[in-house]
């Protein structure tokens, strides 16, 4: 079968790289073509671009305080650019609808699966239509663990039309199918992000033979801003009590980067090879939880009573059995669980929620009709 993903493979993120690339593999394992459809309108490439551009004097002032590790910067930019060129197997890029018609039309493709992330969220900067395919062609349409984020209903009336025209829909987030069936009559599946549709020792196909870093470490993926510095904190607290050396993946340019144990320049090959080797994972991140249990980590993972729109990590960690490793800031350290995880006693539920997504594509790659 002839398919094309559509998704966020571009953006400069770790998850959404290696998610694309997942579900390339685990289709082209099963005998079909795989082509990721490399849309990018000019909004998104601004949006990923090294240098802001935008908002004026504040983006002069974001490019002068990050010029003294600018090398970091373009250094990290190109080992994304590497995985791409020869990990994805993408098209030529398209920058509007019409071409994207264009393309799908010509290539014949028998299905285009939309997602995974956020491709069905209209509130993010890199959001576009595209990933709702709102186009008349012959190639059937379906989703693949897409996510709305924290869109409601009146966010996505506009794109009924759209969302109908999906033979099979299956989304990332079973808080989000609620919202959905009030668009449309058909059945939905939710479906586990596509790394997970690999295991620890196909990762680690793609990661460096050697170590990063030589001393046994405490690896920290921090996303969020906001509760950088108290998750921080509550990180070199475990390290400190573990006899563990604590270093950070930078995730956003800011001057938290300039955190003398920041590694700035990791790519994706890097991120996988520094969670492999980790004797202790700290994150806020979804893909920083779903690596960790992968690879069969010792981990927490943090979060806020308050972030309410966001779901991805209290699920997988309550299919997992593992919702003691969840640390509320608020809280603090005072149900801080970090001892050993027994992973023969992971939550069969986990392992059920990988085969449901598998028995989905399997769907769709037996579909004749």
């Amino acid at each position: 079968m002839k398919i094309g993903i559509i998704t966020y493979h571009f953006a400069r993120n770790y998850g959404a790289v290696l998610q694309a690339y997942a579900l390339q593999e685990y289709l082209k394992q099963k005998g079909n073509n795989i082509t990721i459809i490399n849309y990018v309108d000019d909004n998104q490439k601004n949006n990923n671009s090294v240098f802001r551009s935008k908002n004026g004097i504040k983006s002069v002032i974001y490019n002068i305080i990050l010029f003294p590790i600018l090398i970091d910067r373009i250094r990290k930019v190109k080992k994304f650019q590497n995985f791409i060129d020869n990990y994805l197997n993408c098209s030529p890029r398209l920058k509007t609808i019409e071409e994207l018609k264009n393309y799908i039309d010509k290539n014949e493709f028998d299905y285009i699966i939309s997602g995974s992330d956020q491709v069905w969220n209209p509130n993010i900067m890199d959001f576009s239509e595209a990933f709702l395919l709102p186009i008349n062609t012959k190639s059937k349409k379906a989703t693949y663990a897409a996510s709305i984020g924290n869109a409601k209903v009146e966010d996505l009336i506009k794109y009924k039309e759209y969302i109908n025209d999906f033979k099979y829909i299956a989304l990332r987030e079973k808080e989000s199918v609620k919202i959905i069936s009030s668009l449309t009559n058909k059945d939905i599946a939710v479906v586990n992000d596509p790394v997970a549709l690999f295991n620890k020792m196909e990762w680690e196909k793609l990661c460096y033979n050697e170590n990063l870093r030589k001393d046994k470490y405490l690896l920290c993926y921090f996303l969020h801003k906001k509760y950088l510095n108290k998750e921080y904190k509550i990180a070199k607290k475990i390290a400190k009590d573990k006899k563990l050396k604590l270093i950070m993946i930078n995730s956003n340019f800011s001057l938290k980067s300039f955190y003398w144990n920041c590694m700035r320049d990791v790519g994706p090959i890097d991120f996988l090879t520094l969670f492999k080797n980790a004797e202790y994972i700290c994150t806020d991140s979804f893909h920083g939880t779903m690596f960790s249990l992968i690879y069969e980590k010792n981990f927490n993972v943090f979060t806020s009573n308050k972030e309410k729109q966001d779901s991805r990590r209290e699920n997988i960690l309550k299919n997992a059995g593992m919702m003691c490793r969840l640390v509320y800031m608020e809280n603090g350290t005072d149900k801080l669980d970090t001892s050993v995880i027994d992973y023969k006693n992971i939550s069969e539920e986990f392992y059920n929620s990988i085969n449901i997504s598998k028995k989905y594509l399997d769907k769709i790659q037996h579909d004749n009709n």
